[in-house]
């Protein structure tokens, strides 16, 4: 009597835009194959043969999904998917996932950055500085400011809420 044996299925994952997020690990049997960046020209090439495909920005099209017949799994490190034809996957049961707080940690920063540069004037000091007919003569511009910003010494800042946003915590100042 023959045994009967399981053939495992090796995973090709492709990833058409690697710089822009960290590839986790994969604990299933794969090939991986990563591109820092993929031009539109390429994306067909590089995926039709992949079984899984990570993205963050690239645009997998009805056409491009259509023509890759082993695709099982599209996977989007950012929050939204609208770079992926859903209706082309649905029709070739492709199963898509988004990572909804990806971005909480970027959006927390660049609310502290808006912060420092409306608490330090960034533009309007800026478009001072070129507009300056004072500094090709003195080298200065400081009689163009009418009061100079306030640094952030005595500021207490935070975000709270709710939400992958909410429970971020920067520590921009040791203490």
């Amino acid at each position: 009597m023959g045994s009967i044996t399981a053939e495992v299925q090796t995973h090709k994952i492709v990833c058409l835009d690697a710089f822009l997020c960290p590839v986790p690990s994969f604990s299933i049997p794969h090939g991986y194959h990563e591109y820092d960046n993929t031009p539109p020209e390429l994306v067909l090439e590089r995926v039709k043969d992949a079984t899984i495909i990570i993205v963050t920005r690239i645009h997998l099209t009805a056409d491009v999904i259509s023509q890759c017949p082993k695709l099982q799994f599209i996977a989007v490190m950012g929050i939204g998917y609208n770079n992926i034809d859903i209706a082309a996957c649905r029709k070739q049961n492709i199963a898509v996932s988004n990572c909804p707080a990806s971005s909480s940690e970027a959006v927390a920063e660049h609310a502290f950055a808006l912060y420092f540069a409306a608490k330090r004037r960034v533009v309007d000091m800026h478009l001072m500085t070129l507009r300056a007919e004072e500094w090709p003569a003195k080298s200065s511009v400081f009689g163009l400011y009418p009061q100079l910003p306030r640094v952030a010494r005595h500021d207490t800042m935070g975000i709270i809420g709710y939400g992958a946003l909410g429970e971020r915590r920067l520590d921009l100042c040791a203490r």
